[in-house]
């Protein structure tokens, strides 16, 4: 047998519970919205401190140039192919190659590319061994290339 009443009453109640549970939750949702929204707004803060201390926009993720860099060290960190082309290039073309693969940390490379590139250069070349003699100069001073790729990077 139902109670109006009552059958009424517990209706009211439940949905006063449902209410209260919604009205909760979105309450707990915007709390986290709030706290989103404040540490995305601390960090436009940060990043506005920044602009206005060092003039310019600092990035806070790798740059088109910095995918570049490490592209052409990924391709150029090559033994083989340094072999087969470093005495095509100049001495300025390969202390330029050289160079990006030292600072990039890839020493072994850098200094690869030098000896291979040294192999076809002449006497009085930027990374001539000194195996060749001159006329006016009987004794040759050798590049060390571990030296100069050292030197390169400083």
């Amino acid at each position: 047998m139902k109670l109006p009443f009552i059958t009424a009453a517990l209706a009211r109640r439940r949905a006063r519970a449902e209410l209260q549970l919604a009205v909760r939750n979105a309450y707990f949702a915007v709390l986290d919205e709030n706290g989103r929204l404040n540490a995305e707004l601390d960090e436009l803060r940060r990043r506005a401190a920044d602009v206005a201390e060092k003039g310019f926009a600092v990035l806070h993720r790798r740059s088109a140039i910095e995918d570049a860099v490490h592209t052409f060290v990924d391709v150029f960190d090559d033994g083989m192919l340094a072999s087969m082309v470093g005495t095509a290039f100049t001495c300025a073309e390969v202390d330029a190659i050289a160079g990006v693969l030292l600072a990039a940390g890839r020493e072994e490379a850098g200094v690869t590319w030098l000896e291979c590139h040294a192999e076809g250069d002449e006497y009085g070349d930027a990374h001539n061994q000194g195996d060749e003699l001159d006329e006016d100069d009987p004794q040759p001073t050798a590049v060390d290339i571990r030296e100069y790729a050292h030197d390169l990077a400083a």
